[in-house]
């Protein structure tokens, strides 16, 4: 029988096995990081005062576009070689608890999202060095920080996903349409009304990435939205514990 912390870590490690098997996703992940650097592409247009800005704006958003894409990958993954592999039913018989299959899926996912994150922020910082409006890299990795917050969370809502649906192309598009409803939490509140109940469907994931060269959020603001994408995190990751029971 396995208990407590080497449960998780038991299943953590075979999560992150199954990510290893997947050389694929980690040459589109190398890609997707090296690409936070492509707006040197445009630097023969001269931009002047603004290009700095525009090689960190260009940068950042294909960074959160193309990690999120990478984050539900990670996580299709991660389950689709359980289902693939029938091992839930081993794991249960050796004792292991659902949340401590779904924290160890969750943790592989989420180091996975770090790597990215780090990675794709090293990228950009070498892209904007010397260029003006150039941000100092303490405010680069709030960023980064802030980034893994919100790829971890989308690995988390695809898990949870999976507790509806067992169909690959359901996950993907489901969780893509939460990924969606993330963002569009803003507009949404303030219409108000019914699109104001539909969004809190999903987490606010506009404010877990604050744009580059933005003010990043004071230690209480930063409290909140933390603890409020935790919060959407536990009951995903809930949902995913459900999932798996009926495996």
């Amino acid at each position: 029988m396995i208990r407590g912390g080497p449960q998780i870590w038991a299943h953590a490690k075979f999560s992150w096995l199954s990510l290893q098997r997947s050389p694929g996703l980690w040459v589109v992940g190398f890609v997707a990081a090296m690409s936070a650097g492509s707006g040197l592409f445009w630097r023969d247009f001269s931009f002047g005062e603004a290009e700095g800005r525009f090689v960190l704006g260009f940068g950042w958003g294909l960074q959160n576009l193309l990690g999120m894409g990478l984050a539900l990958a990670a996580a299709v993954q991660i389950w689709a070689r359980d289902q693939e592999d029938k091992t839930l039913p081993v794991w249960r018989a050796r004792g292991l608890s659902l949340w401590a299959l779904a924290t160890g899926r969750l943790l592989a996912a989420g180091l996975f999202c770090a790597i990215f994150a780090v990675g794709s922020t090293l990228v950009l910082a070498w892209a904007q060095t010397g260029k003006p409006g150039a941000l100092a890299f303490a405010q680069l990795f709030a960023s980064a920080g802030w980034l893994t917050l919100k790829l971890t969370l989308v690995a988390t809502m695809t898990f949870g996903v999976t507790r509806i649906s067992r169909n690959t192309g359901f996950v993907i598009g489901a969780t893509t349409g939460l990924i969606l409803l993330g963002h569009l939490r803003p507009w949404a509140g303030e219409l108000g009304g019914v699109p104001m109940v539909i969004s809190w469907l999903a987490p606010d994931l506009s404010s877990l990435s604050p744009a580059m060269g933005q003010q990043q959020p004071n230690l209480d603001a930063g409290v909140v939205r933390a603890l409020a994408a935790a919060g959407y995190g536990v009951v995903f990751l809930g949902l995913a514990t459900r999932e798996q029971s009926n495996e």
